[in-house]
């Protein structure tokens, strides 16, 4: 077998694996638009057999999977996975920050408070799902004379003391139970 042969193999098992996963994907979807989006990739994929060259057909499915890749983007913030939050809030900081220092210290912080959780939901980060892009990030400030931004953090000072507070009261009520 010549590697041209096996290219074709492998890439008419990929194909095949390929239309069976998107086929399943269709029967058991509810989401109209996303049915409209998988018939196109079927037809796409059943229409036209994969050529010796290849390049046409593997651009043709790279354009697929990046269509996909921009519609899972079309969602409210609290619904994106947090590796397209990290993407969209890196794209925002270069469109807004210019100084580079800056802005890798900025992402470094909004990034550490994405993981942790602290810019989960639509209160601190204002998204637009059909232009795919952050338009404010609520913590995010400039000092308008230097044009250095910084990050405003809220202290959750009051939820941490009321937990200890309760977490005392237990205990008080624990050893008094036991006198």
């Amino acid at each position: 077998m010549n590697i041209s042969s096996t290219d074709n193999t492998i890439d008419s098992i990929i194909k095949e694996n390929k239309i069976t996963r998107f086929a399943t994907e269709l029967q058991n979807t509810q989401n109209e638009e996303r049915k409209t989006e998988l018939k196109d990739i079927l037809a796409l994929l059943e229409g036209h057999h994969l050529k010796s060259d290849s390049g046409t057909a593997r651009d043709k499915l790279n354009n697929i999977y990046q269509k996909i890749d921009e519609n899972s983007l079309k969602k409210k913030w609290n619904r994106l996975q947090l590796i397209q939050k990290i993407d969209r809030t890196k794209e925002f900081l270069k469109s807004l920050i210019k100084d580079e220092t800056n802005r890798n210290q900025i992402q470094d912080e909004l990034i550490k408070m994405l993981n942790d959780g602290e810019l989960k939901t639509m209160k601190y980060v204002k998204y637009d799902h059909d232009e795919k892009q952050i338009t404010s990030i609520e913590v995010l400030t400039v000092d308008p004379k230097t044009n250095i931004y910084s990050i405003i953090r809220n202290a959750k000072k009051t939820k941490s003391t009321s937990s200890t507070s309760k977490n005392i009261k237990v205990k008080i009520d624990d050893d008094s139970e036991s006198d």
